[in-house]
């Protein structure tokens, strides 16, 4: 019987092994640029030392630093901006879905435990006046009480460039549920900042958005005769209503609780569609 050979591995020329070089520096540099996106690309530039790049001369090296330096350079900022009682870390996947996507993303954290008000918008002000000197421009996201430093800060630097502001479950007038903050442990929270959430006037005292802007509302919070939201749309802790600067504006409603607003797919499509250029 016959046997049939088997076939010889192919022979690969200098030019086709140079051009595999070329092809696995590419898919490492698009590898660190996906999977590190917050990292500085003097960062990304050590991970890059693998023996892919081990051809690369020290000029070619500081070439790579330069064209990262450029293409980081050219993302637009997202300031993200957590509710009250939250930390960082529950906008950390809001964050890195849109680092994905291609945006440099920064966290604004903050603490009514060991802060008062003023105290915590002075820090943003300050931030947000450096962006304006700098000629920068912003997107930003605030979630619940997040979004009302977003609006008072801007209110104290209106030369700020912001692409777009959007507000996730943000309440622009005194929710219902403000009261709780009157009792313990939620009075412990310095600088007033329950009593300025359980006052109309506080609220009416704050500066109107003159930067483009989008509410988000979620829908999935409880409804019922025993709800202290009766039969309107809400989020559980904020009715759809009270996150309203008029009655001009007209939400997106996303089907989730206030909790988890920012992690709602949905509200990820929706922010990369406003902060992205037309």
């Amino acid at each position: 019987m016959n046997k049939t050979p088997f076939a010889s591995p192919p022979k690969w020329s200098a030019a086709s092994q140079s051009e595999l070089t070329r092809r696995k520096t590419s898919e490492n540099l698009l590898h660190c640029l996906y999977s590190f996106p917050d990292l500085p690309s003097s960062h990304i530039l050590v991970r890059l030392r693998t023996p892919a790049l081990s051809h690369l001369s020290r000029r070619h090296l500081r070439t790579l630093v330069v064209m990262l330096h450029v293409l980081y350079a050219s993302r637009m900022l997202v300031i993200l901006a957590h509710g009250l009682g939250r930390s960082r870390l529950s906008m950390y996947l809001l964050g890195r879905r849109l680092a994905r996507d291609g945006f440099e993303v920064e966290y604004f954290s903050y603490s009514p435990l060991v802060e008062t008000h003023e105290e915590i918008i002075s820090r943003l002000t300050l931030w947000m006046g450096k962006l304006a000197s700098a000629k920068s421009e912003v997107g930003l996201v605030g979630h619940s009480f997040g979004g009302l430093l977003f609006r008072e800060a801007l209110g104290r630097v209106p030369e700020l460039n912001v692409r777009h502001l959007i507000m996730l479950g943000t309440p622009h007038r005194s929710p219902r549920l403000a009261l709780i903050y009157q009792y313990p442990p939620l009075n412990l929270l310095r600088g007033g900042i329950g009593r300025r959430l359980a006052s109309r006037r506080w609220f009416s005292s704050l500066p109107p958005i003159e930067v483009p802007y989008t509410i988000v509302s979620g829908t999935m919070g409880w409804r019922g005769k025993l709800s202290p939201f009766e039969s309107e749309l809400n989020d559980g802790i904020v009715a759809v209503s009270e996150t309203l600067l008029s009655d001009r504006d007209r939400p997106i409603l996303v089907p989730s609780i206030h909790t988890f607003l920012m992690n709602n797919p949905a509200v990820t499509e929706l922010i990369v569609r406003r902060f992205s250029r037309s």
